[in-house]
């Protein structure tokens, strides 16, 4: 039983016949009422306070980029030991470069011995024995732009005297264009290496002798991206039939303001969506692995079932292990059963290529509601906060309703563990608003969003990006005429 506060006492007091009605009394009990509550309330502020300088990268969503000096060295326990050595494994066939064929040798340099190594004499360039070979391979000189001309000629009619000339073939505008292997280069340089348009600039004059303005970069990029709008509009509606599907979002900065890159992706597509945050993929009706954010849970059509990323549920409980601080509590223990899960699941599916047996699910979730319930009771029976709940009670009452989205990837080998293939996908869009800091119109962002899908599609497939950037359904085929010397 707790001891008395100090307004409890000054009310005992207060309550003495000879004090009954005392102003100062009175208004003393007021008074430390008053502080009492104002210092809950900075208890409770400082507990977040605390919290929020505790949180790092592993015990919650912050990226590593963001932990500072003080935060503890990552931990790599979660990842399941194979038991081998770094490096080479037995029996793997190592790759060394080797000598190519004559035929294919560009250029030759013949050494010859000027004298001879014993008495001095000069020697002649005859071989007496094959030569030894030794090979530089190296990039060619980077060429200038190649020109192509096209001519159209004019031919007079020689039964009605009409004069007609050839057209000139799609893609072949104004006095001087720009070809689809330049507009690929820009477009490659600026949605797959994300270079900033100087850099860009720059490379392309010192490699190329191209000078291309700002406004140039950018007509190409246009150009590019409105080819492949059909093969992008084909790729969206790809990635929403998908049967299951990691998805997340994160914040870019778009014209001054906010908007939110969308992703959805297997490990064959992504592809992704510019808008507000909660402008979710409500079109899909699969399965969504997704990190708990409320939109999912509430926005998804009804036959659409929900895979939670135990990655994040895993940060969420070593926040509540560093918080509370008690041995083998209760988020250390949920911590070993979700492992456990992970480890039974993938021996199974490496096994037989199916879900967990159920009667092994059934156990599981069994121990997850055994594990929970008291948890539950015991922060129900705390008195409660000035505002909400106890993070540790949220936390376990989202694993306590929504344990079967928890636990999916046991009954569904196609559901992965962890939601990190759609948080990887969004890495590079962090990237490009360190670079650039954001995007200056709306259409710029949504050309960036459409490029990045294909190109990461393209990897995953295993296409040469240079290949998918040049493709053109309108590009001419010229048949080149060698321009006479």
């Amino acid at each position: 039983m707790s001891a008395p506060s100090l307004a409890d006492r000054l009310a005992l007091v207060a309550a003495d016949p000879a004090l009954v009605g005392h102003p100062v009394v009175a208004g003393l009990v007021a008074v430390v009422g008053e502080l009492e509550c104002e210092l809950v309330s900075l208890r409770e502020e400082n507990a977040e306070l605390r919290r929020q300088l505790g949180r790092h990268s592993g015990n919650s969503g912050q990226p590593p980029s963001q932990d500072g000096p003080s935060a503890p060295p990552r931990r790599r326990r979660r990842r399941r030991s194979r038991g081998r050595k770094p490096g080479g494994q037995p029996g793997h066939a190592g790759r060394t470069r080797r000598p190519v064929a004559a035929a294919q040798v560009d250029v030759r340099v013949e050494h010859w011995p000027v004298r001879c190594d014993r008495c001095g004499n000069d020697l002649p360039r005859v071989d007496a024995g094959a030569p030894a070979r030794r090979q530089i391979h190296d990039l060619p000189a980077p060429p200038p732009l190649a020109v192509t001309e096209h001519r159209t000629h004019a031919v007079r009619c020689p039964g009605c005297g009409t004069r007609t000339r050839a057209a000139f073939p799609a893609g072949v505008a104004g006095p001087v264009r720009y070809g689809p292997r330049l507009e690929a280069l820009v477009a490659y340089l600026r949605y797959a290496q994300h270079l900033p348009v100087g850099r860009l600039r720059d490379l392309l004059r010192e490699l190329h002798g191209a000078a291309l303005s700002t406004g140039t970069v950018e007509a190409l990029c246009r150009r590019v991206v409105g080819r492949l709008a059909a093969r992008a509009d084909h790729l969206r509606k790809q990635a929403l039939a998908l049967p299951v599907a990691g998805m997340d979002e994160t914040a870019l900065r778009v014209a001054g303001g906010t908007l939110w890159l969308h992703v959805i992706c297997d490990d064959n597509l992504t592809f992704y969506r510019l808008g507000a945050r909660g402008a979710i993929w409500v079109e899909y009706a699969g399965t969504a692995v997704h990190d708990r954010f409320a939109s999912y849970l509430s926005q998804l059509p009804e036959e659409t079932a929900h895979g939670l990323c135990n990655a994040h549920l895993l940060r969420n409980l070593e926040e509540i292990v560093e918080r509370e601080r008690v041995p083998d509590g209760w988020a250390a223990r949920m911590q070993r059963l979700l492992l456990k899960a992970r480890d039974t699941a993938a021996y199974w599916c490496d096994t037989t290529g199916g879900p967990v047996p159920e009667p092994l699910r059934e156990q599981t979730a069994a121990a997850w509601d055994t594990l929970l319930q008291p948890v539950l009771e015991h922060y129900e029976s705390l008195p409660p906060p000035a505002r909400g709940r106890r993070r540790g009670h949220n936390l376990a009452l989202a694993l306590w309703t929504l344990r079967d989205a928890c636990l999916l990837f046991m009954a569904d080998p196609a559901v992965p563990f962890t939601n990190n293939r759609a948080e990887r996908a969004l890495r590079m869009a962090k990237l490009q608003m360190k670079i650039s800091g954001g995007f200056r119109t709306r259409a710029g962002a949504e050309r960036f969003a459409r490029m990045r899908g294909l190109v990461e599609t393209a990897r995953k497939q295993g296409h040469n990006l240079l290949d998918l950037l040049r493709q053109d359904p309108d590009a001419p085929t010229p048949q080149p005429n060698p321009v006479p010397p």
